[in-house]
């Protein structure tokens, strides 16, 4: 038998329509050895040589491919892919590859955009224990590590700074703890008051200046007190 022949059309007026008048619906081949599927003289799909399938754009409320409602995948725009449930952004991938979750503006490979309540954590397969875990309700941050250390590195400095950026501290690359100065110079730099209940020497754990009480200076050698200055300004031995 003879094929079936119609004319290739567009998505404006396919080439095989339906009866009840709807003409700008239907099947139509923008190019050799393509088919596609047109509603409302809007191209939905197209097979193309390859077999490749392509599907238009959609939106986050109506995506292209979708499984109920506003749950589906669509593309924003060139190059760009994404995902939604519920009619709400949830996965953006960019023109470079940037990932975006909560965000469809993704400044970095990977860009997490959460709430004043939200989370971001990081597992293991059980979900007992967190390989790492960002925690930030209500304006906390929390680094955790219950399986084993945590460790912080980098090739410089860690800057302590507030939300606008000023500095309060800083752990230099020589390993040296600047708090109240940038500029530590030596172990531990403090420029400003420090609170403490004893300083120890650093071989000699037993040998150290404490502060027991209210106005009272103890002196200590061999894990025993050797003399004191104490609230009159008295110097004891």
């Amino acid at each position: 038998t003879a094929p079936i022949k119609a004319l290739a059309g567009t998505e404006a007026s396919p080439g095989i329509t339906f009866t009840g008048g709807d003409t700008d619906t239907g099947i139509y081949s923008p190019a050799d050895n393509q088919v596609g599927i047109t509603t409302g003289g809007t191209s939905k799909l197209i097979i193309d040589e390859n077999g490749s399938l392509q599907v238009v754009g959609g939106t986050k409320d109506n995506p292209a491919i979708y499984f109920d409602g506003g749950t589906g995948i669509y593309s924003p725009g060139a190059d760009q892919v994404a995902i939604s449930t519920n009619g709400t952004d949830r996965l953006f991938v960019d023109a470079s590859g940037n990932v975006g979750l909560a965000t469809s503006s993704p400044s970095s490979l990977l860009h997490v955009q959460t709430g004043s309540d939200g989370s971001v954590q990081i597992g293991d397969d059980g979900g007992s224990q967190f390989a790492a875990k960002i925690f930030n309700p209500v304006s906390t941050l929390k680094l955790e590590s219950t399986a084993s250390d945590l460790i912080l590195s980098s090739a410089r400095h860690f800057i302590f700074q507030d939300e606008n950026g000023v500095q309060f501290g800083r752990w230099a690359s020589d390993g040296k703890l600047g708090i109240g100065t940038t500029s530590p110079a030596v172990k531990l730099d403090v420029v400003g008051d420090i609170r403490c209940d004893g300083v120890y020497g650093q071989t000699d754990t037993d040998t150290s200046i404490q502060f027991p009480g209210s106005d009272v200076i103890t002196f200590n050698e061999g894990g025993n007190e050797a003399a004191r200055i104490d609230s009159a300004g008295r110097l004891l031995i």
